[in-house]
């Protein structure tokens, strides 16, 4: 739950695709599962990496969420996390995530994208969530 700043300093200097490069690469490993990606996809995802990266990383990544009104709203929650995510740094947050906002960690197929990957697997997750 935080900005590596070697990837904020990479950005500053306009080293935008050599910062998603190393982001992508932290994620781990992909969903064997996953459904391909045809060319012009995968043009697409590579422009909105870069879009995302250039613009939206650092807002997303030093973004600190007020826990206390968050836990206050009632609203229904529920934090998510890919089995291909277990053991990973990424558990540790999606941990404290679920610890803070006191709600349920529920566990998903697939990896860091198993809600677009195995979209109607997650659907039916977030179901059974809204349904307790």
């Amino acid at each position: 739950m935080g900005a590596a700043p070697v990837l904020l300093d990479m950005i500053a200097a306009g080293k935008v695709s050599r910062a998603l490069r190393l982001f992508l690469g932290a994620l781990g490993d992909l969903d064997p599962e996953a459904p391909g990606m045809t060319e012009a996809e995968a043009k697409h995802a590579l422009r909105n990496g870069r879009c995302f990266m250039a613009n939206e990383y650092g807002t997303n990544m030093t973004y600190a969420p007020d826990w206390e009104r968050v836990r206050a709203s009632k609203a229904v929650s529920a934090v998510f996390l890919g089995e291909l995510s277990v053991d990973t740094p990424r558990e540790a947050g999606t941990r404290a995530a679920a610890e803070y906002l006191d709600c349920p960690l529920v566990t998903i197929p697939g990896a860091h994208n198993g809600l677009r990957d195995r979209p109607v697997t997650a659907a039916n997750a977030v179901r059974d969530v809204l349904e307790r």
